[in-house]
């Protein structure tokens, strides 16, 4: 069952939706049924007409787009398509737009430096591209989807897999890194944007880079938490912007469904990396199939392959279909 929580509901139902996009207590629902969909009741939803989608987000989202000419190779980690790829191509044809860069989180002020090309840059590339003016500024606000997915990079910085800084550690980095997120949701909007799509962070506690040491149960604790702000934001802008349709899919259930009933999608392993060869202490990713990754969960240490992204796509569809108004 879908949720849907209007503005005049939508205290009431709080408590409900954040314990549902937690728990897994009382048996594993797919994303789709435990997402959340804040919806205008002035701008209509018409997912079945959008023509286009821009995507901000990391390596679970890139097709490696040169921003310069607005190509795509479609290279990424999952050692095949991913769920963008899949999404337009076969199950909703439009022009995608994708900003997505591999090892990106959302701000380096927030939790360092990181080698990557982060939201807030990002963003800059797409206002001066796709604002006002611009050469690519041929989407229309009310058939444009807003997909989001940052949060691993994020949480792996706040353990300090890649930092030193104590104060990464500190839950309240979760707020900090959620707010600059809706700063530049904020500026899409005064560029016209009305649909926007959350994706929370997946179970990662149970991939092979923390599944394999004592750090899966507070990998966990600390996606949870971000989970809950995000969601909390989510709600807030849409309260406060009530033209536009705020979606939050929930990505951590549908990997547990996925893992849950793995022989539906012909998955073998869900524990093992798939892709990748070490050369001495220097490993590529994504780059050599060693095995078939249409039968293994990961693709590598933190990324799932197709088998994964491929039923993710279809669930999205499945999710942004049902709220169509």
């Amino acid at each position: 069952m879908y949720i849907l929580i209007t503005n005049i509901k939508m205290k009431a139902f709080n408590l409900m939706a954040l314990a549902a996009l937690i728990s897994t207590a009382f048996g594993v629902k797919m994303g789709s049924e435990s997402s959340f969909a804040y919806m205008s009741e002035t701008t209509p939803f018409k997912y079945s007409k959008f023509k286009d989608i821009i995507i901000f987000g990391d390596s679970y989202s890139t097709v490696s787009m040169d921003v310069h000419t607005m190509n795509y190779t479609g290279y990424n980690m999952s050692g095949g398509k991913n769920w963008p790829q899949f999404l337009i191509d076969p199950i909703h044809p439009m022009n995608m737009w994708n900003f997505a860069v591999n090892g990106a989180s959302v701000d380096p002020s927030i939790i360092g430096s990181v080698h990557a090309t982060p939201m807030t840059q990002q963003y800059q590339q797409f206002l001066s591209t796709m604002s006002a003016g611009k050469e690519y500024n041929t989407w229309d606000g009310e058939t444009t989807l807003f997909a989001i997915w940052f949060g691993i990079n994020d949480l792996g910085a706040k353990r300090r897999y890649y930092y030193t800084n104590d104060e990464i550690n500190d839950d309240s980095i979760d707020e900090k890194i959620v707010d600059s997120m809706f700063k530049m949701i904020e500026g899409c909007y005064k560029e016209g944007a009305r649909n926007f799509m959350f994706i929370t962070v997946p179970n990662i506690e149970k991939c092979p880079r923390y599944s394999s040491s004592s750090l899966d149960l507070e990998i966990k604790s600390y996606i949870q938490t971000y989970n809950n702000v995000l969601n909390n934001h989510a709600k807030e802008f849409q309260a406060s912007h009530p033209d536009t349709n705020v979606m939050v899919y929930d990505s951590y259930s549908e990997f547990e469904y996925i893992m849950e009933n793995k022989l539906k999608y012909g998955i073998i392993n869900t524990t093992s990396e798939c892709n990748g060869m070490k050369f001495g202490t220097f490993r590529f990713y994504g780059i050599f199939n060693i095995c078939d990754t249409m039968k293994y969960f990961w693709a590598d240490f933190i990324h799932p392959t197709p088998a994964v992204h491929e039923p993710l796509a279809y669930d999205i569809d499945a999710f942004l279909q049902a709220h169509e108004t």
